[in-house]
């Protein structure tokens, strides 16, 4: 189980193709301005959950789907359920 943290779109592909359905993603950055701008369709192939800070989305209405949205305690949570830490730049 990884928890892999997304910083740039380009490395999207590759990314999905290492992950599985027991890892999670954080959209940060460039990769997560690029989903805001294409939505759902960019994290299609993940085959795990996606999720952002909360405070990275606050200021984009609506919601985006597709996505779960993270408190700084939440991603704590998440650090610690994950034996890994994976970055993609």
């Amino acid at each position: 189980m990884a928890l892999h943290v997304l910083h740039q779109p380009s490395r999207l592909g590759q990314l999905a193709t290492t992950a599985d359905g027991h890892d999670a993603v954080l959209l940060v950055d460039d990769a997560l301005q690029q989903y805001l701008v294409s939505g759902p369709e960019t994290i299609a192939n993940l085959p795990c959950p996606a999720y952002a800070l909360a405070t990275e989305l606050a200021s984009h209405e609506p919601e985006p789907r597709g996505i779960t949205e993270l408190s700084f305690a939440d991603w704590v949570d998440l650090t610690s359920q994950h034996a890994q830490f994976v970055t993609w730049k």
